[in-house]
């Protein structure tokens, strides 16, 4: 019984297909993601080159590895993680946040939590860090092709949504409608905020914010506070990555019946492992229906 795979001649090596097992399931091809080349348990020698302090708790991290070889052969899938370890005090995993295209840097977003993470929140340009890096699993990006992909986020939340969100742009044509629903406690707890009024302004991607989030943009400089509409996301083709789904019930509620959005379920990309309810995500800003 082989549960689907293709058994190989002599001396070959398995191709995996998808092909339906006898209960009716399906599996799922397995594909190659890249690792960290030699000893995955030494760390990569890095300089941090830039620091932003995202909010009061949460601060991004600009690494470049010493070795211009491995920088220039660096690559990864987009929802891989990285070891940061701070010498002297430890190492933890954050997602690497930058889409696979950026290659002049590697992108890390840190809370501040614990000892590990407020060494690193000490650090400055100019200092050494460990990477161990790339580890771990990536967004099925390619299962969605031709699909509606609508990306919920919040907090430190959004640092792997940001880096599958840049990716799917990267690639539009390969996709449906790109839609956003960001928010957090508190506008003041919205990371990249310098980045909102370009995603906003993107004509590929549908953006919704959080209201206060958007008035503090338009305070800054940014666009005018638009109209709030109540849109009412649909199923069908749609597909969505919800993190952190706890942060999004503290985006304004209103209150029984004031929300005009029911308790709908949306799952994430395999439609089992995550559910998400939308309780009463009003008021909402937006350019135009989410869906």
């Amino acid at each position: 019984e082989t549960d689907g795979l293709d058994q190989p001649a002599v001396g070959d090596v398995y191709k995996r297909q998808l092909k339906p097992r006898a209960d009716g399931g399906m599996l799922r091809e397995i594909t190659p993601r890249p690792q960290q080349a030699g000893n995955p348990y030494k760390p990569m020698l890095a300089t941090v080159v830039e620091t932003i302090q995202e909010t009061g708790n949460i601060k991004t991290l600009r690494v470049v590895l010493d070795d211009p070889e491995q920088m220039a052969n660096f690559t990864y899938e987009p929802g891989q993680v990285g070891q940061l370890s701070v010498f002297g005090a430890g190492e933890s995993t954050f997602v690497i946040n930058t889409p696979p295209s950026q290659k002049e840097y590697l992108q890390f977003s840190v809370m501040q939590a614990g000892e590990v993470t407020s060494a690193i929140h000490r650090l400055s340009p100019g200092d050494k860090v460990g990477v161990r890096a790339p580890l771990g699993n990536f967004f099925p990006y390619n299962d969605w092709k031709g699909k509606n992909i609508f990306f919920v986020g919040g907090g430190i939340g959004m640092a792997p949504i940001r880096t599958i969100m840049l990716h799917v742009l990267e690639h539009k044509a390969d996709y449906g409608k790109v839609s956003l629903l960001y928010g957090a406690r508190s506008p003041r707890d919205m990371a990249f905020s310098y980045e909102l009024e370009g995603w906003l302004a993107n004509p590929d991607l549908d953006c919704a914010l959080h209201r206060q989030s958007l008035r503090r943009l338009a305070a800054q400089g940014g666009s005018d506070p638009q109209r709030a509409d109540r849109a009412e996301p649909q199923p069908g083709q749609l597909r969505g990555r919800a993190l952190r789904p706890a942060d999004h019930d503290q985006v304004h509620p209103a209150g029984p019946g004031k929300t005009g959005l029911p308790a709908r379920e949306h799952r994430d990309h395999a439609g089992k492992a995550h559910e998400v309810r939308y309780r009463h995500l009003w008021p909402l800003q937006h350019r135009q229906p989410l869906c």
